[in-house]
């Protein structure tokens, strides 16, 4: 009996010295391996890892018209000749405003969106468009038709019918340059139905094919 218990704990203390070195053996696995990360290189200093193959792009730059687009509808209406027209609707006011733009190239809607956004926090509606003829495509539209100042005027007629669709009885127009000469020229047509005309820098006694058209 004695003998058995001896052995027994002979088998004891060699499983707990196996146990041991194999705690020995990792640990120096462990050490050797942290070793081999932090070792320093031939040239003396310690190694780094490869830069990476290809730099990331840098960020696109942000779309200046995006924060109008937050603020805004994006419509579309017809003139009374059938031309689709595309516009922003900006603010819930009960008051509307439609605003026609400059006959320059590159003019298009998207240059009033800072006055549409600042009339808009105002209390007012603001309705911008795109001249028939003038397509930029995005926020700033595409309105269809081929463009000519002589009939920019049934633009803003459409502009202001489109309002009275949704409701608005107090309506003003206005533009800038032709926008302003074609909102004069549809106030004749419209009448009492607009309740006035913001006029900037249009001519009013030149010669033009704004203000000879037919009706």
């Amino acid at each position: 009996m004695l003998v058995k218990e001896q052995e027994g704990s002979g088998a004891a203390a060699r499983g707990v010295e196996w146990a041991g070195r194999r705690r020995i053996g990792v640990a120096i696995g462990c050490l050797l391996l942290l070793l081999s990360c932090t070792r320093e290189s031939p040239g003396g200093r310690p190694s780094s890892p490869a830069p990476p193959a290809t730099s990331p792009s840098p960020p696109a730059s942000p779309d200046p018209l995006r924060q109008y687009a937050a603020i805004s509808l994006a419509v579309s209406f017809r003139t009374p000749d059938g031309v689709t027209l595309a516009g922003r609707l900006f603010g819930v006011g009960q008051t509307a405003l439609a605003l026609a733009h400059m006959g320059r190239g590159g003019d298009n809607q998207a240059d009033w969106f800072p006055l549409a956004a600042a009339l808009a926090s105002d209390g007012y509606t603001v309705l911008t468009f795109d001249r028939r003829g003038v397509c930029v495509d995005g926020i700033a539209g595409c309105s269809e038709g081929n463009p000519g100042y002589e009939l920019a005027w049934r633009d803003v007629v459409g502009a202001v019918s489109f309002l009275e669709g949704r409701g608005f009885r107090r309506i003003f127009i206005g533009g800038a340059s032709i926008g302003a000469m074609a909102s004069l020229r549809a106030a004749e047509k419209l009448g009492d139905r607009v309740s006035g005309v913001i006029w900037v820098a249009g001519l009013r006694d030149a010669s033009s094919s704004a203000q000879t058209s037919p009706p």
